[in-house]
């Protein structure tokens, strides 16, 4: 499998990724994060412990819950699917959970929002580029995982192939397999080089 990245990554180089894929892609899941705040922020960046995060999320107004929307291909709407706690209350102490709940109810911005469309996935991305995303960047809201597989190993579209594209911690990347025909492979690789030559300076 050949594996491209782009290091110097940007929120304008992942909008202009999602915009302009040479591609249909065959699924999409799309995560963003209210201010590009990291769900263990706290913990990564050193501080001693879990209850420190909270204070970060206060700070700024943010509830820590991630919200999981899907796409339905009927309606054309994206549906809130679940939502989940960053921190398990049954395995958290006591102060972790006042924290958490002191976030609840203080009020704000959700913390992190995920949107995934099924195959087929691209009037179902061109919905949620048109529709959804231009008010989550005015909320103040970035790229945090970004994933759109372009190719499945079988026919029941069950396990996706190498052949996708990929947001990881720092950097954007492209894996381009034995899935696709030749010219597809190469239509993508050309592609992702533009970008590179774009932003990777």
């Amino acid at each position: 499998m050949e594996t491209l990245e782009i290091k110097n990554t940007s929120q304008e180089l992942f909008l202009e990724a999602l915009k302009t894929l040479v591609l249909p892609p065959k699924h999409a899941e799309i995560q963003l994060a209210y201010k590009g705040l990291d769900p263990y922020s706290g913990v990564k960046e050193g501080m001693s412990n879990k209850n420190k995060c909270f204070s970060l999320y206060k700070k700024h107004g943010v509830i820590p819950v991630r919200i999981d929307l899907q796409y339905d291909h009927n309606e054309n709407i994206f549906f809130p699917e679940k939502s989940s706690f960053f921190f398990d209350g049954k395995t958290s102490s006591n102060k972790i959970i006042q924290a958490e709940n002191e976030c609840i109810m203080q009020g704000g911005k959700i913390h992190t929002l995920s949107f995934e469309v099924g195959n087929p996935a691209k009037k179902g991305l061109e919905t949620f580029l048109e529709t959804e995303l231009v008010k989550l960047l005015e909320q103040k809201y970035q790229f945090s995982e970004v994933d759109i597989v372009f190719s499945y190993l079988d026919k029941n579209c069950v396990k996706p192939d190498t052949n996708l594209l990929y947001l990881g911690r720092d950097s954007l990347g492209l894996g381009i397999g034995q899935g696709l025909e030749i010219k597809d492979a190469l239509k993508l690789s050309k592609w992702f080089g533009k970008l590179k030559n774009k932003y990777d300076k």
